[in-house]
């Protein structure tokens, strides 16, 4: 088995990257080893680098990475070949390693450039895949001792260097054949517990993560469009990063143990998004697994409590095991997130390695992701999901959902899974993503936004136009001339939209060359733009022990709702953000606290602070019973930087020295003085409810300041001189 599975995945990985003419390099099995230098990873490197995770968080942890900077170049044994290319050679050796694998940077793309690894013994050979932006990673090669030969040119061997070496700790390979690692209460996927849910079962993915040291299980997940593009679902603690390896479809062909298949693997992937909200990460392959009879699962982002659950997931690198649950879900928080709770497996459970995996509803619906929890065979409770309902939502594209599974703003509260029939046509060019235009544009916040392209196809395209609109504006066209290589992507510049209010962006491609292109699905993006002349307020929460009695709502003056976050939205004892682009006016934040405790200090040391534009906190609390409101203003001078005469407030005097009074005209009343630098750092506040005040200046630098008064709803600003 051993020998046809190292046989196997060379097939794949060389399919995958191709290999130069003789589909060996060049000294492969031609030189003594002992000519070749070795270097050795110190053992107390390795004994500083091992941090053991966590063993609620469910990863299964099969090697110590280790941070290095070596320089192939250097340490390498150098030959200069008859046709002017050259090779260099090297052994990495790491004591007591089940097995090493490498990540590199500085590799090249060129087709006359290549580098291998193997073992001492000549076996497990493989060429390293240039994966993006010269980056790249060797599979796991068994024992401690690994062979490096480069073939190319001089120039790319003094840019080729080794950032990680990763020290075994259990065998790669042998945890894979063993597939009866995990727990006897497991069931395989193809029992009959899992007959309903085959199409479901081949979307779950095993996955070598977090600088390929550690087993989680991710999923295929579908998107609005329709257009199979390659998306993981998993955990964020798991670390997807561009170097992972994904392994499809292992799994037991029957109900009894046997082994799956284990050629079935794709290497790299592009973190889309991600948050520690709700744990979740959203990552793209590389390239689409054709051919690997899988599916896009479906989802459900409405957060309606589920009857019963089943999640399908690989525990301790084993072969795939599906898990159910015959009663409602529950809501808890977890290690800082709002989630899903299973408090008991009537079958299977979960173990290490399934962090990732997905929770499907009744209706065969993701609706979250394992972060982590207790639950094993011995005590098959507690187990905690990421929420997908709130994975969609977050302050941009990068901390959400809802961007990359429904680009083109057309999706409803579930979208239904499909089978992936996904074939690379010769010309297939993909909208991704329009970045650098956030959700809303606060003040005069100059935006510089981009779309991103991504060659899907076989063939390069060498001319394309994409034309975009905002409303129902004028269509502007942008031309495309450089060639853009199959599985390339380049970003393009459009322009912002002009004047304020709400916008709808709608971006396509309207043609391509040579050739139509094939897939119209991945062709159009849609996004929502507001533009709000106001300046932008930040409100911060550190939670407590009990996050989900928190909620909180903001008012405007007329005490309209203008934005408002649930109970059972936030984590434990977490920090979380939130903006808001305020126009000139006052406003109310009412934060609410179920429990009847405030968020400090029963059960923790929660607080909320509200900072100003210019990171000034202007109100903070944390101890309140059942509510408590923060009243505050938006100065118009924030805005538009005039100032106007004072009407019912007089300083005097002016110049001032060291002291100097505010006299009030009209009956006495509640007002608060904000005291500014001209860059808008505030210097003082006072809240008076005299009609005068003293002010001490002593501390004050000389200088031009800038004094405003808040009576009511009303805002008036003024300057004055300090000598």
């Amino acid at each position: 088995m051993r020998n046809k599975f190292y046989f196997l995945l060379f097939y794949v990985f060389s399919l995958q990257v191709g290999f130069s003419q003789t589909g060996f390099p060049l000294y492969y099995n031609r030189l003594p080893l002992s000519r070749i230098p070795v270097f050795e990873l110190p053992a107390h490197l390795v004994q500083a680098s091992n941090e053991t995770p966590a063993p609620e968080l469910k990863v299964y942890q099969v090697g110590i990475p280790v941070g290095q900077d070596l320089n192939l170049k250097k340490l390498g044994l150098r030959f200069k070949n008859p046709d002017g290319s050259v090779a260099s050679l090297l052994r990495i050796r790491s004591r007591g390693a089940t097995h090493l694998n490498l990540i590199f940077s500085g590799l090249s793309s060129a087709e006359n450039s290549a580098l291998y690894a193997y073992a001492p013994d000549g076996s497990q050979l493989h060429r390293i895949e240039f994966i993006e932006n010269g980056q790249g990673a060797s599979i796991p090669i068994s024992g401690e001792e690994i062979v490096l030969e480069y073939n190319g040119t001089l120039d790319d061997t003094a840019a080729i260097h080794i950032d990680w070496i990763v020290h075994g700790t259990k065998d790669f390979w042998k945890v894979l054949r063993d597939y009866q690692e995990s727990g006897a209460c497991n069931v395989n996927v193809n029992c009959p517990q899992g007959a309903d849910w085959a199409a479901q079962a081949s979307a779950v993915v095993l996955m070598l993560t977090s600088t390929n040291s550690r087993f989680c299980t991710g999923t295929l997940i579908n998107n609005s469009s329709r257009d199979g593009t390659p998306y993981i679902l998993t955990a964020a603690h798991c670390n997807p990063a561009s170097t992972d390896l994904f392994m499809f479809n292992y799994q037991s062909p029957g109900c009894s143990n046997q082994d799956g298949p284990l050629d079935q693997v794709i290497q790299g992937c592009k973190v889309r998004a991600t948050s520690p909200g709700t744990d979740f990460c959203l990552a793209e392959l590389n390239r689409p697994p054709e051919n690997f009879n899988t599916f896009l699962s479906g989802w459900d982002k409405s957060g309606t409590v589920p009857t019963h659950t089943t999640v399908i997931h690989h525990p301790e690198g084993d072969i795939k095991k599906i898990s159910s649950d015959n009663h409602p879900a529950g809501t808890a928080p977890y290690l800082g997130a709002m989630c899903w709770e299973i408090l008991h497996y009537e079958s299977g459970t979960t173990e290490s390695g399934s962090s990732g995996s997905p929770l499907f509803n009744p209706e065969k619906l993701i609706i979250g992701q394992l972060y982590g929890g207790y639950a094993d065979c011995s005590f098959p409770e507690d187990d905690y999901y990421g929420k997908f309902s709130l994975s969609w939502l977050g302050n941009n594209a990068s901390e959400r959902l809802h961007d990359w599974l429904d680009p083109q703003l057309q999706a409803s509260d579930t979208l239904s899974g499909m089978s992936y029939s996904f074939s690379r046509q010769n010309i297939d060019l993909r909208l991704v993503q329009v970045t650098s235009l956030p959700d809303e544009i606060c003040g005069e916040h100059e935006v510089s936004p981009l779309v991103e392209i991504k060659n899907m196809g076989l063939n390069s395209v060498q001319n394309a136009e994409i034309q975009y609109q905002y409303n129902q504006g004028a269509i502007q066209t942008l031309s495309i001339s450089a060639p853009l290589a199959p599985l390339g992507t380049r970003n393009i510049s459009i322009a912002a939209p002009q004047g304020s209010g709400d916008f709808t962006l709608k971006v396509w491609l309207s043609s391509t060359q040579p050739g139509p292109d094939s897939r119209a699905e991945n062709d159009t993006l849609v996004k929502r733009i507001r533009v709000t002349q106001g300046y932008t307020y930040k409100f911060s929460i550190f939670t407590d022990e009990r996050s989900n009695e928190t909620s909180f709502r903001l008012l405007n003056n007329n005490q309209q709702v203008l934005r408002e976050l649930p109970v059972a939205s936030l984590g434990d004892e977490a920090e979380f953000n939130f903006y808001f682009c305020l126009p000139p006016g006052c406003y109310t934040i009412v934060m609410q606290d179920q429990g009847g405790n405030g968020i400090c200090c029963n059960h923790g040391n929660g607080a909320y602070y509200l900072s100003d534009p210019f990171d000034q906190i202007i109100a903070t609390g944390g101890p309140f019973g059942n509510e408590q409101q923060v009243n505050f203003c938006v100065d118009s001078l924030l805005l538009t930087g005039d100032v106007a005469p004072l009407d019912g407030m007089t300083i005097f005097p002016i110049p001032a020295k060291n002291e100097a009074k505010i006299f009030f005209k009209g009956p006495v009343m509640q007002r608060q003085i904000i005291i500014r630098e001209l860059s808008g750092r505030i210097v003082k506040t006072l809240l008076i409810t005299a009609d005068q005040v003293q002010l001490d200046l002593s501390s004050f630098s000389p200088g031009l300041y800038l004094v405003s008064y808040v009576s009511g709803t009303r805002i008036q600003t003024g300057k004055f001189l300090v000598n």
